[in-house]
């Protein structure tokens, strides 16, 4: 009988590979953890030579997420599937009806369960350390997951400084390398007044009264995380204004800016920009400096629909005037297309935002409003009547073709539009300013100027389908 020690994946693949080259099956060998082992019984395992172990690629991932469970059983599970697999059962894992597959699979689901929670319920909070800011956060995993769980943070957060602290490791990321060290306790962990206002402000401001589940809440969101999460200390709030808060949406829904829009005498640009500049269709008006109306030629030819605007614009009362509006600029010079005859407006045009210390944090407009803003886009191009309206992002395209649209796999597509315009989808300027990395944040401007410039000549072959 052999007993065998094992601390991790890397340790468990050289035994078992061992065990494999002496064809020691699943019955003689005690994994520790798995049952008291006896001192009689241990042998040490050594490799005595070199031997070929080939598996389906499927096994590999299936190993790399089981042996990070904490069940004891996991290395004899992982045995038995290897065992089988290298003695002619290659299509094993095909079979769900086996109990040891059924076995590692149900392991294998609930690690990914346990990731899944951590990238949804981890919460970063700023220190200052050694005179840096550093953001740090602690969670309790039910399985050993840090390691897996780490390159989607390194990924997501390449350029801050943060550690990630469990009972039994702490992960510390300095925007260079990953280091692993000793985990530790809440204890001193706990966040600041500041930071957990922001995240309470934001969750209200995110909160839906509308699809208000408390069970299923409490099922996505274990009770056991919500230490963890600042936000949840509003929940039971949110949950005793939910019902005052849904009449609330439908009284807003029932409400847009038709009623706002002059009637009398022609219409002008002029016209509309001084009635909306009084809108309160929506409650957004309540919180943004101004109403943002669009800008350009009366009778321009192409027409940018973005989003809503920004911090700058907010201030300023300028569509596309901040860093994403600049980058714009260039996109259209590259692609050739001059920006003093297009004409730029926002699919809602009050600034949406929520306080996040000293800054105002953008928060993507709801149906509701973009319903009650819709009539002055509606007008906008009623007025100028554009052969081409380009759509940046997925809020300006909903806004235009009336229904949800993927912009990533509708991109590059044309559409026809009202008073025979041609519509065109592409990604909002803003999009690239969040890409990380110089090589990635180029190649998407890249994209964008070559669907401008597609769009562009799409135009140029309506206007002259000779050519």
């Amino acid at each position: 009988m052999f007993t065998v020690t094992v601390a991790n994946a890397d340790e468990w693949r050289v035994k078992a590979k061992a065990l494999l080259s002496k064809r020691v099956p699943p019955t003689e060998i005690s994994w520790v953890g798995e049952q008291q082992p006896s001192l009689f019984a241990s042998q040490e395992v050594e490799l005595e030579e070199e031997i070929t172990v080939r598996v389906p690629p499927r096994f590999a991932d299936l190993t790399r997420f089981v042996s990070c469970h904490r069940e004891p059983k996991r290395w004899s599970i992982l045995y038995t599937l290897l065992w089988r697999i290298h003695n002619g059962e290659r299509r094993l894992l095909e079979d769900r009806a086996d109990p040891t597959v059924q076995a590692a699979f149900r392991l294998e689901q609930q690690v990914k369960r346990d990731l899944h929670r951590i990238y949804a319920f981890l919460r970063f909070a700023p220190i200052t350390l050694e005179g840096r800011e550093v953001y740090i956060a602690y969670y309790e995993p039910e399985h050993d997951i840090l390691e897996l769980a780490v390159p989607f943070f390194m990924r997501r957060f390449r350029n801050m400084e943060w550690q990630i602290v469990t009972p039994e490791k702490r992960a510390v990321w300095d925007t260079k390398e990953i280091i692993y060290r000793e985990g530790e306790t809440r204890v001193g962990l706990e966040s600041d007044d500041e930071y957990v206002a922001t995240w309470q402000e934001y969750y209200g401001a995110t909160f839906n009264p509308a699809r208000l589940n408390l069970r299923k809440l409490k099922g996505e969101v274990p009770s056991r995380f919500w230490a963890g999460m600042p936000e949840m200390a509003k929940v039971h709030s949110l949950v005793q204004d939910a019902p005052m808060r849904v009449q609330k949406m439908k009284e807003n829904q029932a409400a847009d800016a038709s009623a706002l829009i002059p009637h009398e005498g022609r219409l002008s640009l002029k016209k509309l920009r001084e009635a909306a500049a009084g809108c309160t269709a929506c409650p957004l008006y309540q919180n943004a400096t101004r109403t943002v109306f669009g800008e350009g030629p009366a009778r321009a030819e192409i027409m940018l629909v973005g989003e809503q605007p920004g911090d700058e614009e907010d201030k300023e009362g300028h569509p596309f005037k901040g860093p994403a509006g600049r980058l714009l600029d260039r996109a259209l010079e590259e692609a050739g297309i001059e920006r003093e005859k297009v004409y730029v407006t926002n699919a809602v045009k009050h600034f949406k935002w929520i306080p996040r210390g000293k800054r105002r944090l953008h928060q993507k407009p709801n149906g509701a409003e973009m319903s009650a803003c819709r009539p002055w886009l509606e007008h906008e191009v009623m007025v100028i009547k554009p052969k081409l309206i380009v759509c940046l992002g997925a809020t300006a395209a909903q806004s235009m073709l009336g229904r949800a649209v993927k912009v990533l796999t509708e991109r590059g597509s044309f559409f026809p539009g009202p008073f025979d315009s041609t519509i065109a989808v592409t990604v909002h300027p803003s999009s690239i300013l969040r890409t990380t990395g110089e090589q990635e944040r180029e190649k998407a401007l890249r994209s964008l100027v070559e669907d401008l410039r597609a769009a562009h000549e799409e135009l140029s072959s309506r206007s002259n389908p000779s050519s």
